[in-house]
């Protein structure tokens, strides 16, 4: 009977340690779940945020638009000239948009030393913008060849004796920067518009 009572104190004891096991594990279980649901709430917030924010961004952009459109019209309505539409401040004719276009030689041709390049520019307004060849050499290597003659560039030079069979590219880029003629790029050449053949060295 004794070792009955005896017994007793263990097994309690024994149960209380599998309880508060359990309780630990589900306490566990219970924060990591919250966790993830804050983690989740905070993405939610975040990107709602970020929404708000462009949302913003797009109204502040369009407002200085339409701000910057009645100052045009005032001072239009101010000098004396009439304003029928937008269209007499906001020209769309894409004559005024610079475009040019490589004619000769033709993309893929096989060309010798020396080469004259033309090219169909338009839309130039007598701006800072002007269109200038670069020939990028079998390295990577973009040399300029200034401004052309009317629409050509006469007496363009393609790599040297020894690079007969390897690929150059002729670009001609309308742009408002200054290029050192013969001091070559590093950086592939961008501008307002581009046109660009490759040709062959024979």
């Amino acid at each position: 009977m004794s070792d009955s009572l005896l017994t007793w104190p263990k097994v309690l004891a024994g149960g209380f340690v599998v309880i508060t096991a359990c309780i630990g594990a589900t306490y566990q279980l219970v924060n990591l779940s919250c966790q993830s649901q804050i983690a989740a709430l905070k993405e939610q917030v975040a990107t709602a945020a970020l929404h708000v924010s462009t949302a913003n961004l797009r109204s502040e952009i369009q407002d200085k638009r339409v701000v910057e459109l009645e100052r045009r019209i005032e001072q239009l309505v101010a000098s004396g000239n009439s304003v029928s539409s937008k269209e007499t401040i906001l020209p769309l004719d894409s004559s005024a948009i610079p475009s040019v276009r490589i004619t000769s030689p033709a993309n893929g041709a096989y060309i010798g030393a020396f080469v004259d390049v033309h090219a169909n520019i338009a839309g130039l307004t007598g701006g800072a913008a002007k269109p200038v060849l670069f020939v990028r050499d079998p390295i990577g290597q973009w040399w300029p060849w200034g401004n052309p003659q009317g629409d050509t560039w006469y007496g363009v030079q393609i790599g040297l004796a020894i690079d007969k069979g390897k690929q150059f590219e002729l670009r001609v880029v309308v742009t408002d920067q200054n290029f050192e003629r013969g001091k070559p790029q590093h950086v592939a050449p961008q501008g307002l518009a581009i046109s660009s053949v490759n040709v062959i060295r024979k």
